[in-house]
């Protein structure tokens, strides 16, 4: 199994999704590959740390609040519309005349912030004699004030687009629910084979997939006195999120519903704060790259280069989650446990004679093969024991030689 296959399975193998067989080589891959299994006490360390969050409840009377802010503010913003359109035309001015100075300067040999930021006495020069611990600390400390201007600025900036309309926010809002369903049945049924067929073919029908299936044979379980049902089997599979209700009303039609139970999960909070976090490693990843281009050491250049490494890996890891996350909104899970009705002991239903001459073909030749396999299984084990007992039997052998030596020796 190739690594990237793994990287896509990791998340699937925490949750508990994937089919026995690829948790058997997704276990084995792992324990081979150092960097997949690295990876996924990775993954499994951030998802134990967001399940461990508590979302805090809004505090009383927030949105009434929120609401008088927003209608004060934008009777404020059309009071002072004509000071704004003022401010916006010298903030104009102002910006051409420092734009200008930036470009000027240069050519004047002023000590411009252009200057100190190419000369090597600049904060950010890898020129100067600093460590390179010392160097990632200043470079940090200028993305994080760079980092902290951008958020004032989009602070701002989602003010200004708040105030436009209290309808817009709300719908925005909406907009942006991800809640991810998932739901149960329980139905007992007369034929097992017939009513999984079913579920499997209406599932492909509306767009949807199974993950894994399985099903108990009524012969398996003949010998068990206290089962109620003659086999049974189970289903897991997914289905488009908008078709998950009616998915559930008609498979609930396909048996009599023993049991049947839905629930929804909302991650809005936690997927915008992981797109932010996102974000924020981007940024910082931009700058470690624009600092790359200007260090001229060794040693600055391995440590700017592990630290970018570890910005993408944290942003591979979030994009990863995200990405998960996406298909379980998008695709709602419903897990189907078959239980076959018992065979009836007061009437006679169908023909059990059916296809006898079959049945008993099958079970002859299921007891052949039980015959065959455990007299192979004997041949095997005997001649992977004749090693042991061949040193055995030639320790016996000289054991015998020497009683009879030593009696001999005795008798003289």
């Amino acid at each position: 199994m190739q690594c990237e296959r793994v990287e896509e399975m990791i998340s699937l193998y925490i949750d508990n999704q994937l089919t026995p067989e690829e948790k058997m080589e997704f276990e084995k891959h792992i324990k081979e590959c150092k960097k997949c299994y690295d990876e996924y006490l990775s993954l499994l360390e951030m998802v134990n740390s967001i399940n461990s969050l508590v979302e805090k409840p809004l505090p009383s009377g927030f949105k009434e609040e929120l609401r008088n802010k927003l209608e004060k503010v934008h009777k404020e913003n059309n009071r002072n519309r004509p000071t704004k359109k003022i401010f916006i035309k010298w903030a104009s001015i102002a910006a051409i005349f420092i734009l200008g100075m930036f470009i000027v300067s240069p050519i004047l040999n002023f000590n411009s912030p252009l200057n100190k930021l190419g000369s090597k006495d600049a904060g950010l020069s890898v020129g100067k004699e600093e460590s390179p611990k010392e160097y990632l600390e200043m470079a940090s400390d200028s993305i994080a004030a760079e980092d902290q201007q951008n958020i004032e600025e989009s602070a701002v900036e989602d003010q200004q687009n708040v105030k436009e309309s209290k309808e817009n926010f709300s719908f925005q809002k909406d907009m942006q629910e991800k809640i991810i369903y998932s739901g149960g049945i329980t139905l007992q049924v007369k034929d097992t084979n017939k009513v999984l067929d079913e579920i499997t073919q209406y599932t492909q029908d509306i767009g949807g997939f199974i993950q894994h299936s399985s099903m108990n044979h009524p012969e398996a379980n003949s010998s068990s006195s206290n089962r109620s049902t003659a086999g049974g089997g189970y289903i897991y599979l997914r289905v488009p999120a908008d078709k998950f209700d009616i998915a559930m009303e008609e498979i609930g039609k396909m048996g009599n519903v023993q049991e049947k139970q839905r629930s929804g999960e909302n991650i809005t909070a936690q997927y915008r704060d992981m797109e932010i976090e996102v974000k924020s490693l981007e940024i910082q990843e931009a700058r470690l790259l624009d600092i790359l281009k200007k260090a001229d050491k060794v040693q600055d250049i391995v440590e700017i280069e592990k630290e970018i490494n570890r910005v993408r890996t944290e942003i591979n890891q979030r994009k990863t989650m995200l990405k998960n996350w996406d298909q379980m909104v998008d695709y709602s899970s419903i897990e189907v446990n078959i239980i076959q009705e018992k065979v009836p002991s007061t009437s006679i239903e169908g023909n059990p004679f059916k296809d006898l001459g079959q049945k008993i073909q099958r079970g002859f030749t299921q007891s052949i093969n039980y015959i065959v396999i455990g007299v192979a299984n004997i041949v095997i084990f005997i001649f992977k024991a004749l090693p042991f007992i061949a040193i055995i039997v030639i320790g016996y052998i000289v054991y015998r030689k020497w009683l009879k030596d030593r009696l001999i020796n005795k008798n003289k």
